[in-house]
């Protein structure tokens, strides 16, 4: 059985993108400058696949601005030494 809170990281990211794709309709219409993207990383709940997730996307050619925090802390804060490292932004 299925239970709704199976979804909450599908539902988080799906916010995520509908939030993006706002801002960015924005963009074209010429109410705002700047365009936003990103990368949904899912870190499966373990602090070391979002490790591993986050080091692939700081090596990727495209810079990374920021990173936004996982929905638990305790893989946030695994994460969080990495980015600092790199000197990548947090958003937890």
């Amino acid at each position: 059985m299925v239970s709704a809170k199976s979804y909450n990281g599908f539902q988080r990211a799906e916010a995520m993108s509908f939030a993006l794709d706002l801002v960015n309709a924005q963009v074209r219409r010429g109410l705002r400058r700047v365009a936003l993207d990103a990368r949904l990383l899912d870190s499966c709940s373990s602090g070391v696949a979002a490790i591993e997730a986050s080091l692939e996307a700081i090596w990727d050619a495209a810079p990374v601005a920021g990173m936004v925090g996982a929905s638990y802390s305790s893989v946030s804060l695994a994460v969080s030494p990495v980015l600092q490292a790199y000197q990548v932004r947090k958003y937890f």
